[in-house]
């Protein structure tokens, strides 16, 4: 009885070993062909110049989001879509974009638009990129197993690859323009009762830059330079001191931003004999306004003082000086005339 159970066992053992071998040589499944992320970059430019790398700093902090849609007409073998991550432009420039795990083979097509933001100066690119995924079975005709692949490519709107799959991205897939003017506030002194060497107070202030992605880089004549950051309010403000010849420059001013020099009105007050007492004029009439990419806008503040000499003759009595020594000159004109007479 023991010999027949063992051979029933034994019987029942193979055939188990049997039918998971024919499993396996007969499984058609799909694995699934996963692909890693890959990664495009980002550009901007600076009033639609190449930014330089001393100029890297310049670009606007901002957050970019991206849009995936399908082409019209297409249909993707079962739906799958990639996703796009939006980037910090203060961390890094790169633009991460993550594939599905493929289980269907098939061709996969995608568009890739860049959302437009509202960064204050910024015009966004309006282009769209296309993403082909083609999946295939890398083994086929190997046995009966489908091993899955996936292949990506990326192309621009003219068709120009931008990244072909085992290569690096030839070109940026989405370059912004970032907008930019700049202002130089120069002092002129004159008169003869002014001062070359007297610092004069001028209040510049912007507003409008409550969207402004970065803030404004100034140069004094005293060699101090910094950036003018816009408060919550989107107000900025800087006091500066110039004399006569001095120049304080503003540069980097997003698009959009309106601005307005004026002194300090402490300088127009007094009389003459004191420290003040100046007349102030914007002979450009340009102490206001609102900049414009490309701007480089000239703002002079000119002080005058002064006073005429005293020569001891005023102008309001000089014609009847004149008509004194017009009768003068007749008197002495008439005694001559007679001498000679009584002479003769």
């Amino acid at each position: 009885m023991k010999k027949i159970i063992a051979i029933f066992l034994a019987m029942v053992l193979c055939l188990a070993l049997s039918v998971t071998a024919f499993a396996a040589e007969g499984d058609s499944s799909t694995p699934g062909a996963p692909h890693d992320p890959i990664t495009l970059s980002k550009a901007y430019t600076l009033n639609g110049k190449e930014l330089s790398d001393e100029e890297a700093g310049l670009v606007p902090k901002e957050t970019l989001s991206f849009a995936v849609s399908v082409p019209d007409g297409w249909t993707n073998p079962d739906n799958s879509v990639i996703t796009v991550a939006d980037v910090d432009t203060d961390d890094s420039l790169d633009i991460v974009m993550s594939f599905p795990t493929y289980t269907k083979m098939g061709v996969y097509k995608y568009t890739v638009a860049e959302n437009a933001g509202d960064t204050l100066g910024v015009t966004y690119d309006d282009a769209t990129i296309s993403v082909i995924v083609t999946v295939i079975n890398e083994k086929a005709g190997q046995g009966n197993v489908d091993v899955l692949k996936a292949y990506v490519n990326i192309f621009d709107e003219e068709g120009e690859k931008l990244k072909e799959e085992g290569e690096d991205p030839l070109a940026a897939a989405f370059t912004n323009d970032y907008g930019v003017g700049q202002i130089t506030v120069t002092k002129t002194v004159s008169g003869n009762l002014s001062s070359n060497t007297k610092l004069f107070k001028i209040h510049v202030n912007f507003t409008g830059g409550a969207k402004a992605g970065r803030g404004i880089d100034y140069s004094l004549p005293n060699g101090t330079s910094g950036t003018l950051n816009f408060g919550t309010d989107g107000k900025a403000s800087l006091d500066i001191q110039l004399k006569h010849e001095d120049s304080a420059t503003f540069t980097n001013i997003p698009a959009g931003v309106s601005y307005t020099v004026e002194e300090d009105s402490a300088h127009t007050q007094g009389d003459l004999n004191g420290d003040e007492g100046y007349t102030v004029t914007y002979p450009d009439k340009n102490n206001s306004g609102t900049v414009k990419a490309k701007d480089n806008i000239a703002v002079a503040v000119k002080n005058e003082k002064k006073t005429e000499i005293q020569t001891g003759i005023f102008l309001d009595s000089l014609p009847y000086v004149l008509i004194a020594v017009a009768v003068i000159i007749a008197l002495v004109i008439m005694v001559i005339r007679k001498r000679r007479s009584s002479e003769d």
